[in-house]
């Protein structure tokens, strides 16, 4: 048996010898072929959000590449490496990506910018300076006086901010009215608003909000919202705190009355008056005795207020409406200030500032009135002119049965009125026989709502 395999495994090798198995020369059957390497891509953003007018540096590098290309946001070919910053002109949200090409294939990386809306140094330019066209409010707020518009999200985009009156005189005592309800909302892509309950941390908010204006009070170059409040709308007008709505950190609003300062506030205006670089304000009180009162900003949301800062024209007047703007382009904030025409011989004002916060020497320039037209609403300066909304009051028609613009020459203070609706002859679908906001768009001099007046006034 032994000698059997012997001869078997003698037979096997002289088999695999003569079939050159023994060489230790031979080439494997199966060789690895050399590797190509794949290119790699690096594409770094310095800032993830910017506002316009500002720049992002954009820096690359790739390796195992011999081009690259630029697309999405920017264009053309690349070298390797680089760094390029771009400037922002339009807000909105942009993707830059850069693919690198080699011998052994493409690879691309792409990064995200935010290009925020800014905000404007005053509260009058946030609301009609920043090519804002009419607004159709959501149908949950379509009656509402105050509300705002702004980048409120740092997106790019407009959103906007209601304060919805929920009590009604009829039904409710000063003792048991319902505060109003704060809301933020923004565009879905086919445009309608979509309430966003995640921006605020309380919807409670005061019993009358009457106006909402858009400043940065807490200095971290986000939009904010102080909105003027007036209370119970009957028996002893006892007034009621302001309250503010800040920005935070984590990206929620915060919402809390104003201090301790109550008023009968109608309206309110923001702006930098003492050039701390911090936003102050003026609210319109006609409880006070000098119906206008002044807040000096700290830069962190809190105020002090100071006191006779206002020429003696404003003294127990009956005024309701307030704008801090410049009205004869010297660069120093004026203001502009109505009410009731007709009572205590209060009407409207133009008052001209000087570079400071003081304005109790200022010169004042008493506006033309417009007969049975003697409530003022609001004030816009444009094409040299100051627009003054207005409603009927002091006249036969009664309270708030009318819609008109007036039209005043800054340098004349010429007057007259290119437009003017009755009540009696409203459209189907204005609702409201007054519009409380005026706004210059694309078409011209306008109700910054769409519904309620079709109205243009070159």
């Amino acid at each position: 048996m032994k000698r059997f395999n012997l001869l078997f495994a003698g037979i096997v090798a002289n088999a695999i010898v003569g079939c050159g198995g023994g060489s230790g020369s031979a080439t494997p059957s199966n060789p690895i072929a050399p590797t190509t390497p794949v290119p790699t891509v690096s594409l770094n953003i310095d800032s993830s959000r910017v506002a316009v007018g500002q720049s992002a540096k954009l820096t690359w590098s790739s390796t195992n590449a011999t081009s690259c290309t630029a697309s999405g946001a920017w264009a053309g070919t690349k070298e390797n490496s680089g760094t390029i910053s771009q400037v922002l002109s339009a807000p909105g949200s942009l993707t830059y990506t850069l693919t690198c090409t080699g011998a052994g294939g493409s690879a691309n990386q792409s990064v995200l910018l935010t290009v925020a809306i800014p905000l404007q140094k005053t509260s009058y330019a946030n609301a009609k300076q920043v090519g804002l066209e009419q607004i159709e409010l959501p149908q949950a707020a379509d009656t509402v006086q105050a509300y705002a518009r702004a980048d409120f999200k740092g997106s790019g985009a407009i959103s906007l901010f209601t304060a919805k009156v929920m009590y009604k005189l009829e039904t409710s005592t000063a003792a048991t009215a319902e505060p109003s309800v704060f809301a933020f909302w923004t565009k879905s892509a086919n445009g309608s608003w979509v309430k966003e309950d995640a921006m605020i941390d309380s919807t409670v908010g005061c019993v009358h909000p009457r106006k909402a204006v858009v400043a940065d009070f807490n200095n971290d170059g986000k939009p904010d919202v102080l909105v003027a409040c007036q209370g119970y709308d009957g028996g002893q007008y006892a007034g009621e705190k302001m309250f503010l709505v800040l920005s935070t950190q984590s990206g929620v609003y915060h919402s809390t009355p104003l201090q301790d300062f109550v008023g009968f506030f109608h309206s309110v205006s923001a702006a930098d008056l003492n050039g701390d670089g911090n936003v102050d304000f003026v609210a319109v009180d006609p409880n006070s005795p000098q119906a206008l009162r002044m807040f000096m900003g700290k830069g962190d949301g809190t105020f002090t207020e100071a006191f006779d800062k206002f020429p003696a024209y404003v003294q127990n007047r009956d005024f309701y409406t307030v704008e801090l703007v410049d009205v004869n382009g010297d660069n120093m904030l004026d203001m502009l200030v109505g009410g009731h025409d007709w009572q205590g011989d209060s009407k409207a004002a133009y008052i001209q500032g000087n570079g400071t916060a003081n304005f109790n020497t200022a010169v004042v320039t008493v506006l033309p009135t417009v007969p049975d037209h003697g409530v003022v609403l609001d004030f816009l300066v444009a094409n040299g002119s100051i627009y003054v909304d207005r409603t009927s009051g002091g006249g036969n028609a009664g309270f708030y049965q009318s819609k008109v613009i007036q039209k005043i020459d800054i340098a004349s203070m010429r007057s007259s009125v290119p437009f003017i609706k009755l009540l009696s002859t409203a459209e189907p679908g204005e609702y409201y026989p007054w519009f409380p906001w005026l706004l210059k768009t694309g078409a011209g001099i306008q109700s910054d709502n769409v519904h309620l007046s079709t109205a243009i006034v070159e």
